[in-house]
């Protein structure tokens, strides 16, 4: 029997600075292990290629992509090719803004 394979993203936006997560959700139903290479590439310099044996059953991976101050602000892609299936997972990156933090002190501002 066929694999069912699905990957989705952990969220649809991400502050630079911080994790995405890649999660892709396998299920087997033979009872017997299966080989599965997983090949992901993108436009923010993120590129990985994996080659899983899945054991019966669901299998899930969690995969951690680190968008630095570096990617740009804007609309992103990952694309997931595994199993002869393309998946195109889109994502928006914004900036965190930052405060400054004012003291106040027996002089004034600070």
């Amino acid at each position: 029997m066929p694999l069912s394979i699905n990957f989705e993203l952990s969220s649809s936006t991400v502050a630079q600075n911080s994790f995405i997560y890649l999660i892709g959700i396998i299920n087997n139903p033979n009872n017997f292990s299966q080989n599965l290479s997983i090949n992901i590439s993108s436009d923010i310099n993120f590129s990985a290629f994996y080659n899983e044996t899945l054991s019966p059953g669901v299998n899930i991976y969690q995969i951690p992509i680190f968008l630095s101050n570096n990617v740009s602000i804007g609309e992103h892609q990952l694309i997931v090719y595994s199993n002869n299936n393309t998946y195109y997972l889109n994502f928006t990156v914004f900036q965190l803004n930052t405060t400054p933090i004012i003291e106040i002190t027996k002089n004034g501002l600070e």
